[in-house]
């Protein structure tokens, strides 16, 4: 049965390993539950979180990073070994010099930015989600989606769960 995502942490930096070994505490915690290995359809941490809470689960997450095993490994080392940086600003086009509006009536895209535009943690930075409508895009619509990737996003997106398209727009991409 689908469950809505429990935040445990607001934020888990990556550059200093934090999101490493983080990760690896979880994985910590839910592998000593030996009661959720008696039903298959149980041994999930969805489960483990219904029944004891995300600030339960968080608790043992704290306690776990408190081991001595967080000192066993160099996790900065292990990121840059698993590290694949794409510099996607270096690779976006030049911002335009201006924005058209085919008809000057705004009243839609406004509509559009407002339900489908989110700032990201970087200055500067937005992520515009298309919404697929069950999942199927046509080849026209893909050609017409690599464009806007083209000319806007440096040729870069992400599938989000919901199986919609995420375009991350930056300072030299222009503005919405």
């Amino acid at each position: 049965m689908p469950r809505l995502a429990h935040k445990i942490y607001d934020f888990v930096p990556v550059d200093d390993g934090s999101y490493l070994r983080t990760s690896e505490a979880i994985v910590r915690v839910f592998d000593r539950q030996d009661w959720l290995r008696k039903n298959r359809a149980r041994a999930r941490i969805k489960v483990l979180l219904e029944k004891i809470g995300p600030d339960t689960f968080r608790d043992l997450v704290d306690e776990e990073l408190r081991g001595e095993w967080t000192e066993e490994r160099d996790y900065t080392a292990e990121l840059e070994r698993l590290r694949f940086d794409d510099d996607e600003q270096a690779n976006a086009p030049a911002a335009g010099s201006s924005h058209a509006s085919p008809n000057g009536d705004r009243s839609l895209f406004d509509v559009f930015v407002e339900r489908n535009v989110t700032a990201q943690r970087q200055p500067g930075f937005s992520a515009v989600a298309v919404k697929v409508t069950r999942g199927d895009l046509t080849p026209e619509q893909f050609r017409g989606l690599a464009a806007i990737m083209r000319e806007y996003c440096g040729g870069y997106a992400r599938s989000s769960v919901e199986q919609n398209i995420v375009l991350r727009l930056g300072p030299r991409r222009g503005r919405l």
